[in-house]
């Protein structure tokens, strides 16, 4: 009998570590209160593409805000063997919506993109977008607005540190 009571409560306290340890890993990383940083692969249906980085503060509440730079190209019809080369600097905002570990947030990134030329022509952009945290993936769609180039959709994928 003490046999059985020894490993019913052995269990039960396994049991109670192992729920402990995973209530960690599925918390989502925007729920903690410190830096963060990603790395995103972005694309538009403007055939612009860009690779950027974002660091900032995570508050503890799902609210992220941050800035953060990226580098791209622009292949313009008729010019697609001489692609542009883009340089752009920007303020992030993301806030997530749930701690589970596959999470729905909203986004909004807005700054400048300067193409990087002889003769630098500059604009300035507004994406808001939606997407899902799923671990220390991102995965979102937006619809960008662009002076001077107009407004399209945009896909991102990333990592989250």
């Amino acid at each position: 009998m003490k046999k059985n009571i020894f490993i019913i409560t052995a269990m039960l306290a396994v049991m109670g570590t192992a729920m402990a340890q995973e209530t960690e890993t599925t918390t989502n990383r925007m729920f903690r209160t410190s830096y963060r940083a990603d790395i995103q692969l972005e694309a538009n249906t403007y055939k612009q593409s860009f690779i950027s980085t974002s660091h900032g503060y995570s508050f503890g509440s799902g609210l992220y805000i941050g800035g953060g730079a990226a580098f791209g190209v622009e292949y313009q019809p008729g010019f697609e063997s001489d692609p542009a080369y883009l340089s752009s600097l920007f303020v992030d905002g993301k806030y997530t919506l749930t701690q589970w570990r596959v999470a729905p947030f909203v986004a909004l990134r807005t700054g400048s993109i300067i193409t990087i030329e002889e003769n630098p022509a500059g604009r300035f952009f507004v994406n808001p977008a939606v997407g899902v945290d799923w671990g220390r993936i991102s995965i979102k769609v937006g619809y960008e607005f662009q002076t001077s180039a107009g407004s399209m959709a945009t896909f991102g994928l990333g990592f989250n540190f």
